[in-house]
């Protein structure tokens, strides 16, 4: 990949991670509200590595990775959640018992899409599936 490949997929990731991250640690309303918003913080910053991952896959290879393996991403191990990449390259964080009951089977999906008119530029959609809307990160939309 080029250099100029490298820096536009760096840049949208660090432009996509830090709303993100930050919303996470500022939407607090108590302190179980925190505890939460510290782990979906900690979930994204796994999970913008995974969309790293996928999003160089895609550019340099032009196809979608279905898998951690194949997009070359490990995740670090966390008992509070999991980060995997799916079909299409999808990066889905499930959340674990660990992380609280107001997470605990829950998911945030990320999902990537390019279209022919942005070459070299991979646009990513977060969705949340069953978190309380005042955790919810900004930028993701909620999904029953």
């Amino acid at each position: 990949m080029n250099n100029n490949r490298i820096n536009r997929t760096l840049s949208f990731f660090a432009a996509f991670l830090l709303p993100f991250a930050a919303t996470a640690a500022e939407t607090t309303v108590d302190e179980g509200d925190a505890r939460s918003s510290a782990i979906i913080g900690d979930a994204l910053m796994q999970a913008a590595r995974a969309k790293l991952a996928v999003s160089e896959l895609v550019l340099t290879s032009d196809r979608w990775a279905g898998s951690n393996t194949e997009a070359g991403f490990k995740p670090e191990a966390s008992s509070n959640y999991a980060v995997d990449i799916g079909e299409n390259g999808a990066v889905t964080v499930h959340f674990a018992a660990a992380a609280g009951e107001a997470l605990a089977g829950h998911e945030l999906q990320l999902i990537p899409s390019r279209s022919a008119a942005e070459q070299g530029i991979v646009k990513w959609q977060c969705w949340s599936h069953g978190l309380a809307e005042q955790i919810i990160p900004e930028g993701c939309e909620s999904q029953p």
